[in-house]
């Protein structure tokens, strides 16, 4: 995700997979795509795995309604 200047601006998680999957994705994406996507973009964390961080945000984001889970992924 080409998105490193976001970051910069200080753009959180939540945004950033937002972003990711209403701009550069067609259809559910696994977890593991969502995360390396937003590392590629230049997101940085100090969590000892960035996967379950991204995994805690999307279970937010789907309890809220802003983001469905199918079997295949996120949507």
């Amino acid at each position: 995700m080409p998105c490193s200047a976001l970051w910069d601006l200080g753009i959180s998680v939540r945004w950033a997979v937002l972003l990711f999957l209403a701009e550069y994705t067609n259809g559910p994406q696994p977890l593991a795509t969502i995360a390396d996507a937003l590392r590629d973009g230049g997101s940085t964390t100090k969590a000892q795995s960035f996967n379950s961080n991204v995994s805690a945000v999307l279970s937010q984001m789907v309890s809220k309604g802003e983001v469905i889970k199918y079997d295949d992924g996120f949507a």
